[in-house]
Parts: structure tokens; sequence; C-alpha cells
């Protein structure tokens, strides 16, 4: 890895934030946010995957669209493969296809476990999505979100960039991002 790439902000927009910047008009391919890098989890991914065919949705999915393959996309963590998954959805992969957990990562999966709850639609947990987020959210990796404000993994989370209840242009979610960091 390049020593700028370890420099570089990462920010994992979480799925509720694509209506956000969607709503907003924001360019992520813009020169503005050159200095970032913006990421999905797996499971945000499956979560965007169940709006497809929502007749509503279907300009919204066209953006998220637009700028899915140019984002990194986290990997789902190193485990043991499970029998029964809910959903059929393995939430762990073998040698050479995932990563192993930090331990600072593996700590606040354990005690943030308490808040996963009964399966979704989308065949994914209750809150589960928010627990990944929550437990890479260390360090350079921020989410952006709107759901600071319920009580479930995210709360207490330091590297939380907190969406407004009202569109930005791109000069503000700029200075949004950058209030966040020690530059």
């Amino acid at each position: 890895m390049k020593n700028e790439e370890l420099q570089t902000k990462v920010i994992i927009v979480d799925s509720n934030a694509w209506n956000f910047l969607f709503e907003s008009n924001i360019d992520l391919f813009s020169s503005t946010f050159e200095k970032f890098r913006f990421a999905i989890t797996w499971m945000i991914e499956k979560e965007m995957e169940y709006l497809f065919g929502k007749v509503e949705k279907r300009e919204l999915l066209e953006y998220y669209c637009k700028y899915r393959p140019s984002m990194d996309c986290m990997n789902k963590r190193f485990g043991f493969y499970s029998e029964n998954p809910p959903g059929g959805i393995q939430r762990y992969v073998g040698f050479g296809q995932g990563q192993f957990v930090p331990e600072k990562e593996s700590e606040l999966l354990i005690d943030k476990l308490h808040y996963i709850g009964s399966i979704k639609k989308t065949l994914l947990f209750n809150n589960e999505t928010d627990l990944d987020q929550a437990s890479k959210a260390f360090g350079r990796i921020y989410i952006l979100t709107k759901d600071f404000k319920k009580n479930g993994p995210l709360k207490g989370i330091t590297n939380i960039i907190k969406i407004p209840d009202r569109r930005l242009s791109e000069i503000e979610l700029l200075e949004l991002l950058d209030k966040k960091y020690d530059w």
C-alpha cells in the first residue's frame, strides 16, 4: 500500500446515506472529494441490492450504480463455514478470501452483539449492518450515516459523520467531512 493511501480518510457510505447523497445531488467523482476514499461493506451492498426492482427507487439505484464500481468494498471477515446461516448468506469466508479481525474490531463486535435483532427482508439481522460498520470505524475509517440518533451499535462510536436533516452542497459536505478530521 502506498504512503498516500495510508493517509487517506475512508468514508463508509451507509445505505441511508445514499438517499442523502442522491437528494443533495452530490458528485462523488468531483475533485472536491479527491482526498477521500468512499467505501461500502458487503452488508450495505446487500441492503442496496434489495432495492432493485422497486420502481420508486429506480433513480436512487441508478445514482448508486454510477458510483458503486469505483468504491472500495470491505470484505467479509475470516471465519468458519456455518451449516445453516440466516437466509443462506455466509457471514464469514475462508483463507485467502476474508480479512482477519483486528483485536479492537473483535472487542467491539462482542461488546455490541446484544443489539442484533430478528431477521429482516434483506436476509440480514436487524442492526447487523450497523454493527459491522461500527466495528470498522476507528483510525482513518469513518461512517457517513443518519443512524447516529437511534440506540444501537453506532451509539457512542466516535468516527461517525452525522448527516443533517437537510440537503447539502458539495462544499458544505466537504466542510462536514473535514470537520471530523485532524488534518
